[in-house]
């Protein structure tokens, strides 16, 4: 969130993924297991793009889900995504790779939870311990995704992010070459995907124009100023919910378990990021520095979408 992305601390593609440092190879699927009452297991077809397609016949299918994948593991069904001329499976093979680098750390994540989290119930230890089994035979699945097939995440993201697939782009920038990015018409391409990501609620394609210096490329100010504003927002209200009010909680136990209660005092990271971001919020809504009429409008258009885009509407 904002205390690694706005304070010019660049986290890895699956560190950037995590909340907290204890969970941080674990990421989603195991802050997913945490949250879920009964423990229950997170089914591979609970991935949004193959909800994606099973809501909408017309899509194209994604990459084939898990109970389909032989010995053959994930490897060629990767590069048939590439092969393929389908923008959403290519995005899906690129969340695929996500995976198969996650899955050693969910693994020990999972079972450190269902061995170590004091007063679990044996319900859920139970749950954990079989998602350990779950992720072990994932892993089997992704042993034949080599460096070679690695190497097909950005031609893949490439694909996803000229097909229109929301969140591609900010994933491609992070991987494509300078070089790619530096010709004039991938400029283009790419700066129109950020803006229509933006425009459909992406905070990542937020955060990558509102740091528009960090690009290899010229962002209209315009735009950048209405992304800042409206990732910032999106922080700021993570930072206000139910979630963020938990990560600032466990941010805190693990900070203390760290440097020892003695030496905390009143450090607090993410209320000093949080401060951070209401002073330069107030600062885009101030008389002389102030967003102007159109750039307050994109930028709402840009909140509607993420609003929309967290409860599904």
């Amino acid at each position: 969130m904002a205390i690694a992305g706005w304070l010019n601390i660049e986290p890895t593609p699956q560190a950037s993924e995590s909340r907290n440092s204890e969970i941080a190879h674990a990421a989603p699927e195991l802050r997913e297991l945490q949250a879920r009452p009964s423990g229950t297991l997170v089914p591979q077809n609970e991935n949004p793009s193959i909800q994606k397609a099973q809501a909408d016949p017309r899509s194209e299918p994604p990459l084939a889900t898990a109970a389909a994948i032989g010995s053959e593991g994930y490897a060629p069904h990767i590069q048939a995504a590439l092969d393929s001329g389908s923008a959403a499976a290519a995005y899906q093979a690129v969340q695929q790779l996500n995976r198969c680098q996650r899955v050693g750390g969910n693994i020990e994540g999972a079972r450190k939870y269902a061995t170590q989290t004091a007063g679990l119930s044996a319900e859920k230890a139970s749950h954990a311990l079989s998602y350990v089994s779950y992720l072990e035979a994932e892993q089997r699945r992704c042993q034949t995704v080599t460096p070679q097939i690695e190497a097909l995440r950005t031609p893949l993201l490439l694909k996803a992010t000229l097909g229109g697939e929301t969140g591609a782009a900010a994933d491609y920038i992070k991987t494509a070459p300078q070089a790619d990015l530096t010709q004039p018409d991938r400029q283009a391409q790419v700066l129109d995907a950020l803006r229509a990501d933006a425009l459909r609620g992406d905070e990542s394609a937020m955060r990558a124009l509102a740091k528009a210096s960090t690009l290899p490329f010229n962002v209209p100010p315009s735009l950048r100023r209405s992304a800042e504003y409206a990732w910032l927002q999106t922080q700021l209200n993570w930072y206000q919910s139910q979630e963020g009010e938990w990560f600032e909680s466990r941010f805190l136990q693990q900070l203390e378990q760290l440097l020892g209660p003695a030496n905390i005092g009143g450090l607090n990271p993410a209320l000093a990021d949080r401060e951070q971001i209401k002073q330069r919020l107030a600062e885009l809504q101030s008389p002389d520095k102030g967003l102007s009429a159109e750039e307050n409008r994109i930028a709402a258009e840009m909140l509607a979408a993420a609003k929309r885009k967290k409860t599904g509407s």
